[in-house]
C-alpha cells in the first residue's frame, strides 16, 4: 500500500499534463474558420462547426476567440461524409442497419498564411436502423446519426490539436524525478 502511494506522490509530482495551458498557465485561443460542405450532405458543415465549437468548448487549456485576438485560426475540412450499410448487415430485412462515416481533417494556423500542423484524417462514425415508417423518421434518423458522428470526430480533431500544442511547448513538461 505504501508503494503505491509513494508510486502516486512522485508521479503526481514529476509535472506531466495532458492539457494544453503554456508555461505560464494561460489557455491558448482559437478561431474556428467557417467550414464549406464540399458534397450533398448541406447539414454536415454546420453539425461539424458546431461539434468542433463545443469540443474546443469543453477542452482543457483550449478557448474560443474571434479571429481578430485567437493565437490560432483552425480552418476544418469535410473529407467525406459517407452512409452506407453496416458492416455484416442483411439490407433484405425490414430494419437494415446503416452506418455513418464522417472524416474531417484541420489545418493549424498560427498567423495567416503560416501552417503551424496539419492533422491527419479523423474518422466519426456512428450506426442506425432503417426502420419502418415514413421518409421523414429515416432521414430524422440519418440526421441525428450524422451529429454523432461529427461530434465524434470533432472530439478526436480537438484531442489531437490540444495533443500538438501541449509537444509545441504549450506546456513545460519537466520531471523533478532524477
Amino acid at each position: 500500500m505504501t508503494r503505491v502511494a509513494l508510486i502516486l506522490l512522485l508521479v503526481a509530482g514529476c509535472g506531466y499534463t495532458t492539457s494544453a495551458r503554456r508555461a505560464d498557465g494561460t489557455v491558448h485561443t482559437l478561431y474556428v474558420a467557417p467550414i464549406s460542405e464540399p458534397g450533398i450532405d448541406l447539414d454536415a458543415g454546420a453539425d461539424v462547426a458546431r461539434a468542433v465549437r463545443l469540443a474546443i468548448g469543453r477542452a482543457s487549456g483550449l478557448a474560443l476567440e474571434d479571429a481578430a485576438t485567437a493565437d490560432y485560426t483552425v480552418t476544418v475540412e469535410i473529407v467525406a461524409v459517407d452512409t452506407s450499410l453496416a458492416p455484416f448487415s442483411e439490407p433484405s430485412l425490414r430494419a437494415a442497419q446503416y452506418a455513418v462515416r464522417i472524416s474531417v481533417r484541420a489545418v493549424l494556423e498560427a498567423v495567416p498564411g503560416e501552417i503551424a500542423w496539419t492533422t491527419p484524417v479523423v474518422v466519426g462514425t456512428s450506426q442506425y436502423l432503417s426502420t419502418p415508417g415514413g421518409v421523414a423518421a429515416l432521414d430524422g434518423a440519418n440526421r441525428r446519426t450524422i451529429e454523432v458522428a461529427a461530434e465524434q470526430a470533432a472530439s478526436r480533431l480537438v484531442t489531437m490539436i490540444q495533443m500538438r500544442l501541449a509537444e509545441r511547448g504549450a506546456t513545460v513538461a519537466t520531471s523533478t524525478v532524477p
